[in-house]
């Protein structure tokens, strides 16, 4: 069995800057720790790493949301159709959750804001008190999509399009 290179947050913040992110960058970030590989002291490098390439003048946001990790489905609930299911979490609950390793060691550091509700969002740096109610200020000012080890599907501010209704004038641009 071959050992897996331990990564640091030196080889992290290379890496993050070659997919293209950059001091100032606004981005929203989802994760998984375990899809990473080894990383030297866990989440908390993989955050560091992140904030010292975005600096104080760029933004990080995540999701923060207050599922628990996916609970077991029964064959009596694959029958029924339930393919995933979750507990809710109480706002002030140090449980995991169902958003990661970084996800979670990111909402609990002193310098994050942390916004309120089931679908909440923490953000840290420039705007993060805005940035902390949701995605659409992220999304207005073009900010960008950080997926490290996780599908297209767990990115939250695409549920944004859900709200954009098509006029008949965007009809006609389409066609």
């Amino acid at each position: 069995m071959s050992q897996e290179a331990l990564l640091n947050r030196e080889n992290i913040e290379n890496q993050l800057r070659d997919l293209g992110l950059h001091k100032g960058a606004c981005v929203e970030v989802h994760s998984s720790l375990s899809r990473i590989g080894h990383v030297e002291d866990g989440a908390t490098t993989v955050v560091e790493a992140l904030i010292n390439v975005v600096g104080t003048s760029g933004a990080i946001v995540m999701s923060a949301y207050l599922v628990s990790p996916p609970l077991p489905v029964t064959d009596e609930e694959r029958t029924n159709g339930i393919a995933w299911k979750v507990r809710l979490l109480s706002e002030g609950s140090p449980e995991k959750t169902a958003m990661g390793a970084i996800s979670d060691s990111f909402r609990d550091r002193n310098d994050v804001v942390l916004g309120s509700g089931l679908h909440r969002v923490c953000a840290w740096g420039r705007d993060a008190e805005v940035h902390s109610k949701g995605y659409r200020h992220l999304v207005d000012i073009g900010g960008l999509v950080l997926l490290i080890g996780v599908d297209i599907d767990r990115c939250s501010s695409l549920h944004l399009s859900d709200r954009v209704e098509l006029t008949e004038k965007a009809l006609t641009k389409m066609n």
